[in-house]
C-alpha cells in the first residue's frame, strides 16, 4: 500500500514555544481558521479534561460556534479511512479527527507531528465554508 504523504512543517510552526502534546485541537483550529494559536488555546481552555485533552463533544460544539462545517459526523461508523479521505478530498484544508487526535489535511498532504497509515479510520472532518471546492459526499 502506498504511504501517505505527511509533514509536520506547518503543524509545528503554528504553535509558539513548540506547543504541547495535547494541543492538536488548538493547532487544528488555528490552521483551519487563521485565528492566532494563543487565542484558540484560550477559546478551548475551559473544555479540557483532567488529562489535558479536549472533550470531543465540547470541541465539536466550539467548531460549530465558529461556523466550521462537518463533512461526516462522528456518529457514522468508521466508514472512511485516511487514505480514502485524502483521495476523495485532494484540494482544500480540512481538520480531520482520527482516534483520540486531530490533524490537518491540506491539498492531499497530512500535516501532523506523527505519521498515519492509509487505513487509519476517520471519525469526522471539518472545514471553513467557502474555503474548499464543492464535493459530492461519497457514499459509505
Amino acid at each position: 500500500m502506498k504511504r501517505l504523504e505527511c509533514t509536520n512543517a506547518i503543524y509545528d510552526a503554528i504553535a509558539p514555544d513548540g506547543g504541547s502534546r495535547n494541543d492538536c485541537g488548538v493547532r487544528t483550529l488555528a490552521l483551519l481558521t487563521g485565528i492566532d494559536y494563543c487565542a484558540c488555546a484560550d477559546y478551548l481552555a475551559d473544555i479540557r479534561g483532567r488529562n489535558g485533552r479536549l472533550k470531543a463533544d465540547a470541541w465539536e460544539a466550539r467548531y460549530v460556534e465558529l461556523g466550521l462545517m462537518c463533512i461526516h459526523p462522528r456518529s457514522m461508523e468508521r466508514w472512511r479511512t485516511l487514505g480514502r479521505f485524502v483521495k476523495t478530498f485532494p484540494v482544500g484544508t480540512y481538520g480531520v479527527e482520527v482516534k483520540g487526535h486531530l490533524l490537518i489535511v491540506k491539498d492531499g498532504i497530512i500535516h501532523d507531528w506523527k505519521s498515519h497509515g492509509a487505513r487509519c479510520p476517520v471519525y469526522s472532518a471539518w472545514y471553513v465554508p467557502g474555503s474548499v471546492p464543492a464535493h459530492p459526499l461519497p457514499r459509505g
